[in-house]
């Protein structure tokens, strides 16, 4: 982008971060930043979760292209001699606590119309979405542990194997799936990702996943019904599975790992941090299945956007 950038004159690259300062586009930077964060309050009918998931990549991926675009903008300016450019858009994952974000009406309705006309292209081991989605798990250990990052990456690489093969359990296809993927990183950002997957952070939120489905009550969190703990359930096991995985082929290439540490322990009292409760809570607002009927015109959408 920066070669391309170059390229143009400098008066056009100042005029496009002037327009990008402009309120207008701020609203509609900051309605995608939020939806990115609660996509589930895009769509005025409630969403399955796998199309939730892929309306979150959506998000993901059109913020992501916004942040690379100012970005871009900035730097070029600052090669040619001009004072950095002011930065409006959020970064990361969260608000601070206290902060809310107000989205106009219009704002939605325009990123409603432009996810029906993205066509997300079906994931595969060279395809760039791919790439990006491993990229994806290892910014969730960055600068500090997002546990719902991580979840939201590994749901959302679930959901193709499982289409692709109905006939699978779910865990079986994700594990031929991320196998394949797996092997496309060298054993050094292997044994990198085996070291953050067995780390404190990600054992504590094994362990609390586990702790949820408890039949005991937990003050933080709400009464569960069989969906919700179902949610749990699916969750951590796809979780489990992709982490196994990653044992398996660091296996083949004559690496010997040691288990995880994933389990509780009676013993031990566990007190999970706020990220974790967060992510735990945010799991069975998402990720629970609902046996309701779904508005017919989103069903189509959404054949239409996975065809």
């Amino acid at each position: 982008m920066l070669v391309q950038l170059d390229k143009i004159p400098i008066k056009v690259i100042e005029q496009l971060m002037s327009r990008l300062s402009q309120t207008n586009h701020l609203d509609m930077n900051h309605a995608i930043f939020f939806y990115k964060l609660h996509p589930e309050r895009l769509f005025k009918d409630k969403l399955h979760p796998e199309k939730l998931i892929s309306v979150k990549t959506r998000l993901m991926q059109l913020y992501n292209l916004i942040e690379t675009f100012h970005m871009g903008l900035a730097t070029t300016l600052v090669q040619k001699g001009y004072a950095e450019p002011q930065d409006f858009l959020f970064h990361g994952d969260v608000l601070p606590k206290g902060i809310d974000i107000k989205v106009d009406l219009a704002c939605r309705k325009s990123i409603v119309s432009a996810i029906k006309l993205w066509a997300l292209p079906i994931v595969g081991i060279d395809d760039q979405s791919c790439i990006h989605q491993l990229q994806e798990i290892f910014r969730a250990y960055k600068y500090w542990f997002n546990p719902s990052r991580l979840i939201d990456v590994i749901m959302n690489l679930q959901e193709k194997p499982m289409k692709q093969n109905p006939g699978m359990l779910p865990s079986d296809a994700l594990g031929k799936h991320m196998l394949n993927v797996f092997k496309s990183l060298s054993t050094s950002e292997c044994l990198d990702l085996y070291g953050y997957f067995s780390n404190k952070d990600t054992n504590y939120l094994m362990k609390t996943l586990l702790l949820a489905q408890r039949e005991q009550e937990i003050s933080w969190l709400p009464k569960l019904d069989s969906s919700k703990k179902r949610a749990l359930r699916r969750v951590y096991e796809a979780l489990s599975c992709v982490m196994n995985v990653l044992c398996i082929l660091l296996n083949e290439r004559n690496i010997e790992t040691q288990p995880y540490e994933h389990y509780l322990e009676d013993d031990k009292q566990l007190t999970p941090g706020r990220r974790n409760r967060q992510a735990v809570i945010r799991v069975i607002e998402l990720y629970q299945h609902d046996d309701s009927q779904y508005n017919d015109k989103i069903d189509d959408l959404f054949k239409k956007l996975e065809s």
